[in-house]
C-alpha cells in the first residue's frame, strides 16, 4: 500500500466508526489533537485488515485533562448516541480507557493522552507500530521512519532502551516477525540477545498471553527456531529439541484439516490451535524437570493434567478395555487427540513395525467403536508434507487402513 491509499482508507474507517461527527466539527472548540495509532493502522497495511479495536491518542495543547475526558465521554455520547455503551478506566495513574460499544460487532476503543507527540511515538514497541493519522487533518503521520522500514519488512525498535523497559516486547518482537515475514534490524536483533534475561522478570500471565498468540500463528515451529535465535532455551538449560520442532511443523500444516475433519464429519469440536500447541510441548517436555515446572506455571496445570493423561493412554494402549474406554462416546475427542498427538510426537518411529501395529489397533477401534462410515482422515493429502522417502511406506500402510 503507498501512503496516498493509506489515508484514503483511513479517512473511510474514520467516518465509518462515526469520530468525524464529533470532532472534525467541533476541532476549533477544543484544545487537542486527535490520532489513530498503533496496530490497527498495521493491521490494515499489513493484511488488509479492519479491526474492531481502535487506539486513540489525544495530543493536549495545555495539558488540560478535563479536556480529554470531556471528549472520552463524547465519543461515548454523540459519535454513538443510541448505543449502549461502557466506559473502563483502565489505569487510573495514566489516565487510559477504554470504551466499549454494544454493537453489533461490538467496537472497543482504547484511549490515552500525551503532550508530545514525538515522544510518544518513540516509546512505542516497534516503527511498524508508531504510524499515526490525523483525524483532524485526514493525514497520515510517520515521525520514525515507520514507512520506509513497512516497505523494507524490517522490524525495528527507534529507542533500543523500551524493549527492557517493558520485556514483553522481546516476545513481542518474535509475533510479529513471523506473522508478518519480517527481518528483525540488526542493533535491534542484538540488544535482544544481549538483554534477553529482562523476560524472567514478566508477569506469568502476561506471557501466556503472549505465547498464545504466537501459538495461533500460521508456522508456528518457525517461531520456536527464533526462540532458540533469542537463546530462549539457554535461559533454562533446554538443549535444542529437533524431534519437537518438526512434530510442531507437522501440527502447522495438518492442524486445519484435522480441526475441519472433525467438525464436519463427526461434529467434534477440538481445540484451539494455541491449545493443542501447549499440549504438544507438554507432551514432548512432560520429563524434562527444567522446563516442566515453568511449562505448568505458564500454560497452566490443566494443560499438564491433559498432556499427562495422554501419555497415560498411551502407555496403556494394549489394553483392550483401555481402548475401547477411550473412544465409546462419540462427543469425546480424547481418542483423536491421543493418536493425533502421539503422530506428531513419534514421526522418527514411523518404520517401526511396533508403532505401525499399534497405530493400526487405534485406527481399527476407532472405526469400529464408532462406526465411522467415513475415512478417519486423508493421509494421501498430506503427501506434500513430507520431504523424505522414509514417509513413504508409513503413508501407504495408513491409507489402506482407512479405506
Amino acid at each position: 500500500m503507498d501512503e496516498y491509499y493509506i489515508e484514503k482508507k483511513l479517512i473511510e474507517i474514520v467516518r465509518f466508526y462515526r469520530l468525524d461527527k464529533l470532532f472534525c466539527r467541533e476541532c476549533n472548540n477544543l484544545d487537542f489533537e486527535l490520532y489513530l495509532v498503533g496496530g490497527f493502522i498495521r493491521n490494515l497495511i499489513f493484511e488488509n485488515k479492519i479491526d474492531n479495536e481502535l487506539d486513540l491518542v489525544f495530543l493536549l495543547k495545555n495539558n488540560n485533562i478535563s479536556v480529554y475526558k470531556e471528549a472520552i465521554q463524547k465519543i461515548c455520547t454523540d459519535c454513538y448516541k443510541g448505543y449502549n455503551y461502557k466506559l473502563i478506566e483502565l489505569d487510573t495513574n495514566r489516565y487510559i480507557y477504554r470504551i466499549v460499544i454494544e454493537c453489533d460487532p461490538k467496537i472497543i476503543i482504547d484511549t490515552t493522552y500525551t503532550t508530545d507527540i514525538y515522544q510518544d511515538a518513540i516509546r512505542r514497541d516497534f516503527t511498524i507500530n508508531s504510524l499515526y493519522f490525523d483525524i483532524f487533518n485526514n493525514k497520515l503521520i510517520d515521525l520514525t521512519n515507520s514507512l520506509t522500514d513497512i516497505k523494507n519488512k524490517i522490524l525495528r525498535t527507534y529507542r533500543l532502551q523500551s524493549l527492557i523497559e517493558d520485556p514483553l516486547r522481546i516476545i513481542r518482537a518474535i509475533r510479529f516477525k513471523n506473522k508478518y515475514n519480517l527481518t528483525i534490524e540488526e542493533n535491534t536483533l542484538k540488544y535482544i540477545q544481549d538483554n534477553i534475561s529482562s523476560i524472567l522478570s514478566l508477569n506469568y500471565v502476561r506471557v501466556k498471553q503472549e505465547l498464545f498468540k504466537i501459538f495461533e500463528l500460521d508456522f508456528v515451529y518457525k517461531a520456536l527456531l527464533d526462540f532458540r535465535l533469542f537463546k530462549i532455551n539457554e535461559l533454562f538449560n533446554l538443549e535444542p529439541n529437533d524431534d519437537l520442532i518438526e512434530a510442531i511443523k507437522v501440527l502447522d500444516f495438518t492442524f486445519e484439516f484435522y480441526r475441519e475433519l472433525l467438525l464436519s464429519e463427526y461434529e467434534l469440536e477440538i481445540y484451539e490451535k494455541h491449545k493443542a500447541v501447549s499440549i504438544l510441548l507438554m507432551m514432548a517436555l512432560i520429563n524434562n524437570d527444567n522446563i516442566q515446572s515453568l511449562l505448568t506455571y505458564v500454560l497452566g496445570d490443566n494443560i499438564f493434567q491433559r498432556a499427562k493423561k495422554l501419555i497415560e493412554l498411551w502407555n496403556k494402549r494394549d489394553n483392550k478395555k483401555t481402548l475401547i474406554d477411550i473412544f465409546k462416546h462419540r462427543k469425546n475427542y480424547t481418542g483423536f487427540e491421543f493418536i493425533y498427538y502421539n503422530f506428531l510426537l513419534n514421526l522418527k518411529k514411523i518404520n517401526n513395525k511396533d508403532y505401525l501395529k499399534t497405530l493400526e489397533k487405534l485406527l481399527q477401534l476407532c472405526r469400529y467403536v464408532c462406526q465411522f462410515k467415513k475415512n478417519l482422515m486423508s493421509f494421501d493429502q498430506f503427501k506434500v508434507l513430507f520431504d523424505s522417502e522414509e514417509y513413504d511406506e508409513y503413508l501407504d500402510y495408513l491409507m489402506q487402513l482407512t479405506v
